[in-house]
């Protein structure tokens, strides 16, 4: 065998398939027939694996090799555990040779960075897994007489799917699509192809849109603060305490290349104060106007802030003149100088007071940042890059009156959308747009083959949402259940038509101590809104059958499948009930002073899914997600 098989995919007919089939054909979809005819002129540029290829392969696999050898070390004992699973010595002992003998020794070492070993799915693993299948295919495929053939069925086929996808288009086709492509770069062919095809499927699948309104009320509050003064201003000290009260708030700024926020503070400072210099006593009252802005950006690597720019603008009035000799000579002196000076004064106070608000809004807004930086880089950021999970690109904006995220959520070998997310609602406070291919790429990067069991995914629920939602509650009288993925596609969603399908695809169900074989469970939905609530009514009964079943196939099922439909359909009915209703939602943590945000338009079309919030009236009661 020159390649190392795809990964097994089982053929599902329309009833269990993984998307839903709208009635009404979509339009042929605008720029396929370019990357066709470039099929088909790529499929005389076959060119033959030489040793530079695999010298190269072999350079690339030593460098993933060198990197997870040093993360492995710096994890010690657990590390050495890790190597010994990996038949690190092998590797050692047959990375130089190319004899078949050696090739078939490193199979071995292949299948152990295959496995389903939950720390396997770090991306230092992954690395070094994908380049050691590309040297194994690379150092096979020299002299294989029959690859030219095989490459060109191989365009044949991605002809065929891009042709299908475009009449129809379906998270079946994007996959056999990937497949193609995947094949592909592991041949070391048609690389203008495969650029094409992910410059055309490379849109962002996944935006979201927030209101400047949403900003300003999770950054306005009012500000009242009492503070001692202590000053020097020409040769006199002063004492005293000022109050300011004023607003802050926030407005959005225009910017391609990050989100860009503005904070506002507008204030008036009152302060008493009293004055000594030499034996004059001076008291006096000033009103001092203060106008601050700071800005703050977000981009993929977190948050950063501008210095702030304060400008001043203080009044005084002199209250009294006093000595502490009682001599009325310096009280007239001591009168005269501060009629004299008292611009000058009032300009230096102006001074030291926008240094002093520069400073401590410089120093307030850097720690908020600073904690926001922390959480993102720690529960977001750092654990989806060590899992390769990160989108990229990601990117952020800020135009008109909305702050905005686009990403891509697909690996090396997934594809993201072929088409623009839909327009955004202008009255919305919150717009959320999913296209499939982010729910799919990012499911069969992350569940593959993964165990999942019910306790797990009920503290992982409570976690996120502060709640374990109804159909994830456990039930005494049934004993705990667990699911295995299958090794492609792990989950598959697709939205058409103000529907949504989704397909769970089973490689074991585990009841208790019982194991039973996989089954793929199949759910249609409508979606609409319904007095502020979201509402997804399920189209008939869960279709659950299993995976091996061709299109148009009948087969009866066997007694144990029957017995095994019927647990999975009591299982499943409470996952995926009849009904499903989002009445809207709080916010937590420092997010909750945006209050309830209730949904008002959805829309499952061509492959989006765009959900649209604004903020609940006063009145308005939200109960929690089912």
């Amino acid at each position: 065998m020159l390649f190392l098989p795809d990964t097994p995919e089982p053929t599902v007919n329309d009833r269990t398939g993984p998307e839903f089939v709208p009635n009404d054909k979509p339009p042929v979809l605008d720029g396929f027939e370019p990357l066709v005819e470039a099929c088909k002129a790529a499929k005389t540029t076959f060119r033959p694996i030489t040793e530079k290829d695999v010298a190269e392969a072999n350079q690339q696999l030593r460098g993933a090799l060198a990197r997870l050898d040093e993360k492995l070390e710096q994890a010690g004992s657990n590390g050495h555990a890790w190597k010994k699973y990996l038949l690190w010595e092998v590797i050692g002992k047959h990375l130089d040779g190319d004899s078949e003998a050696s090739l078939v020794k490193l199979d071995r070492v292949y299948a152990r960075f295959a496995g389903n070993e939950p720390g396997l799915r770090l991306v230092i693993f992954a690395d070094a897994r994908r380049a050691l299948r590309c040297y194994l295919e690379t150092a096979r495929a020299v002299g294989d007489h029959a690859l030219e053939a095989k490459y060109r069925e191989r365009m044949d086929n991605l002809i065929g799917h891009l042709h299908a996808y475009a009449a129809a288009p379906s998270a079946n086709h994007v996959y056999r699509i990937c497949q193609d492509l995947a094949w592909l770069k592991r041949a070391h062919q048609a690389p203008d192809v495969i650029k094409a095809i992910h410059e055309r499927f490379g849109q962002p699948n996944l935006h979201w849109h927030v209101s400047a309104n949403l900003v300003d009320t999770l950054i306005e509050r009012p500000v009242e603060r009492t503070e001692p003064v202590r000053d020097m201003i020409l040769e006199t000290s002063i004492s005293g305490t000022s109050e300011t009260t004023g607003l802050l708030t926030a407005r959005l700024v225009p910017d391609d290349d990050r989100a860009l926020i503005e904070i506002l503070l507008d204030a008036t400072a009152d302060s008493r104060t009293l004055g000594r210099n030499g034996p004059a006593i001076i008291h006096s009252a000033s009103v001092t106007s203060i106008t601050a802005r700071k800005r703050i950006w977000l981009d993929a690597n977190g948050f950063g802030t501008e210095p702030a720019e304060t400008e001043a603008t203080t009044q005084t009035t002199t209250t009294g003149i006093g000595s502490t000799r009682g001599s009325q000579f310096v009280e007239r002196v001591a009168r005269r100088r501060v009629q004299e000076k008292k611009y000058i004064y009032q300009s230096i106070s102006s001074a030291h007071t926008e240094a002093r608000v520069d400073r401590q809004l410089n120093h307030e807004v850097k720690r908020h940042v600073n904690e926001a930086n922390e959480a993102f880089q720690e529960k977001i950021r750092r654990p989806l890059v060590w899992r390769g999970l990160y989108p990229d690109p990601l990117t952020f904006q800020t135009r008109g009156e909305t702050l905005c995220m686009a990403a891509m959520q697909a690996g090396a070998f997934q594809l993201g959308s072929p088409t623009e997310a839909p327009e955004v609602n202008d009255q919305a406070d919150l717009v959320i747009r999913i296209h499939e291919s982010m729910v799919n790429n990012l499911a069969d990067a992350a569940l593959t083959g993964a165990t999942m069991h019910e306790d797990a995914l009920r503290k992982s629920a409570h976690k996120l949402l502060g709640f374990v939602p109804r159909p994830l509650e456990s039930h005494k009288d049934q004993p705990a259940w667990a699911l295995t993925f299958a090794q492609a596609r792990p989950i598959v969603v697709s939205f058409h038509e103000d529907k949504f399908r989704v397909t769970l695809r089973g490689q074991r169900f585990f009841r208790g101590e019982e194991t039973h074989p996989g089954m793929n469970v199949s759910a249609a939905y409508r979606l609409e809104i319904r007095d502020d609530c979201l509402v997804a009514t399920r189209q008939g009964d869960l279709e659950i059958l299993p995976p091996d079943i061709m299109p148009g196939q009948e087969r009866k099922l066997s007694v144990r499948e029957k017995v095994l439909c019927d647990m999975l359909d009591i299982r499943f009915d409470r996952v995926l009930p009849e009904t499903l209703e989002g009445r809207g939602f709080t916010p937590r943590g420092r997010l909750r002073k945006i209050g309830k945000l209730v949904p008002f338009r959805v829309e499952s079309q061509n492959g989006w899914l765009s959900i649209a919030w604004k903020r609940a009236k006063a009145d308005t009661v939200l109960t929690a997600l089912p």
